[in-house]
């Protein structure tokens, strides 16, 4: 085992042996203290307004050695329920899938979709004895032991030959097209995300807006170290309040287009940045874990500790960015007038 994670490490499956500070805690709530809209209504002075608004909150978690150790394990045991002990019974079979490594960040988004619920489901049919037979044995062998299953599945084989050939001879291949089929899989739902940072309104809002850019992008990059090795991107955990729940997603796709007029300004450092009068963000996050009853059933409780997490968590201050052997860390920036990007 030792051996496999060592290899999977040296291609990138971690962090490896060297340190990556991903960033200082911060807690990026979009939602209540940036300038996404210019209704009077719904401003960063209004917090009762902003109640009302539907959001997304995203809490990040990187990738290291544990992370691959774990998920490694879930596959070794063949065991499910064991292993982190989640406080709600219904993710347990989850354990050791996605492994729990916060970066300290989270984000709080404006969220609005058509979209309420969402399922799509495969069921595909038996096409060939051989693979219907497989399916009942596979199916069998987890209710009654493999050895009997066996047993079954070849009777079912047998059984399912002599069906095709008479269907075959009596029937046009066109004419049957009722088959049985077995449950294949819900598909994974796709989140896009969309909402504008304006950059006009108060005169430091460019800087914070950049900044909070910056970290989206730099967050979902991948960290060449060597050669041969690197450090994948972060995922995430995300909560629609009382709409969906993912136990992981990562972004899919980030883009963040210039609207407007575009200047040239200069940030704290000194540096001419192309600053336009609004970013429009927009993110893709694609769910890495299948839709189930227990996800469904979780979203209640997830709500209920997003709402508290956002009641607690009120700085979303901007960070400054520095470099050190080759990682990148943030540093919470100051809460004076001054602010750095």
């Amino acid at each position: 085992m030792a051996d496999i994670i060592d290899q999977l490490i040296s291609v990138g499956g971690g962090l490896g042996g060297n340190k990556n500070d991903y960033s200082t805690s911060n807690n990026y709530n979009v939602v209540s203290d940036y300038t996404w809209t210019l209704s009077n209504r719904l401003n960063k002075n209004t917090s009762g307004a902003l109640n009302e608004v539907p959001y997304i909150f995203l809490t990040e978690h990187a990738v290291n050695e544990s992370t691959i150790t774990n998920q490694i394990a879930y596959y070794g045991s063949g065991t499910l329920g064991i292993g982190q002990d989640n406080t709600d019974p219904t993710l347990r079979p989850y354990d050791f899938l996605f492994p729990r490594n916060p970066t300290g960040n989270t984000y709080r988004f404006p969220y609005f979709s058509d979209v309420n619920f969402q399922i799509d489901t495969t069921w595909e049919s038996l096409d060939s004895a051989e693979e219907g037979a497989n399916g009942v044995q596979s199916f069998a062998g987890a209710l009654i032991g493999d050895k009997k299953a066996n047993a079954i599945g070849d009777t079912v084989k047998k059984i399912a030959k002599v069906g095709a050939f008479a269907v075959a001879a009596t029937n046009s291949k066109v004419g049957v097209m009722d088959r049985p089929k077995l449950f294949s899989q819900h598909e994974f739902r796709t989140l896009n995300v969309k909402f504008p940072l304006f950059n006009t309104k108060d005169p430091d809002d460019w800087k914070k807006n950049r900044a909070l850019c910056w970290v989206l992008i730099n967050q979902n990059l991948f960290i060449k170290q060597s050669i041969m090795t690197g450090v994948p991107p972060v995922y995430y955990e995300a909560v629609i309040p009382g709409q969906h729940y993912s136990y992981a997603a990562y972004a899919n796709n980030i883009t963040i287009n210039n609207r407007g007029n575009m200047h040239l300004l200069q940030d704290d450092k000194g540096n001419n940045v192309v600053v336009p009068d609004a970013y429009e963000v927009n993110i893709t996050l694609k769910d890495m874990v299948m839709p189930s009853r227990n996800l469904f059933q979780h979203i209640d409780k997830a709500t209920q500790q997003v709402t508290v997490r956002t009641a607690s968590n009120s700085n979303s201050n901007p960070t400054t960015t520095n470099s050190k052997n080759g990682t990148n860390t943030y540093a919470k920036a100051e809460t004076t007038k001054k602010t750095t990007v």
